[in-house]
């Protein structure tokens, strides 16, 4: 179990519970590829790591439209390579996740393999809570 607070509350120990708060949720992906992590670097930062060996960094697009993250990758495989075997899996693929709201995508990096997709919850002012003081 993972084990997160924010601004002194407890909100949870499930994985499920991160995924809510930042919004992640699948739509309409009808596979497991390419797996991938979901890592709290903080209340309000959060990375996707896909696990992508085989692609390259043209391969690969990631969009962000409106409150959804859409990761794509079109590979055209090689046609004068003979596999004698293949284990590295290299099709197509569209992963697709619904974001909350104030949450965007800041930045995306490829290195060794992985895709590293970087989402942060930005709350605008006037949308942050405000505490009155009483007298």
């Amino acid at each position: 179990p993972i084990k997160f607070s924010t601004r002194g509350r407890d909100l949870g120990s499930t994985v499920t519970e991160i995924q809510e708060k930042i919004g992640e949720k699948m739509l309409k992906n009808t596979s497991n590829f390419p797996p991938y992590n979901v890592i709290r670097q903080d209340d309000d930062t959060f990375v996707i790591e896909f696990a992508v060996a085989g692609f390259s960094k043209s391969d690969i697009s990631v969009k962000q439209e409106k409150n959804a993250l859409i990761v794509e990758g079109f590979i055209e495989e090689g046609k004068d390579v003979e596999y004698v075997h293949k284990g590295i899996a290299t099709r197509d693929f569209t992963r697709a996740f619904a974001l909350a709201d104030h949450v965007e995508v800041t930045s995306a990096e490829f290195e060794n393999g992985i895709l590293s997709v970087t989402l942060e919850r930005i709350v605008p002012e006037k949308d942050q809570p405000k505490t009155i003081k009483i007298k």
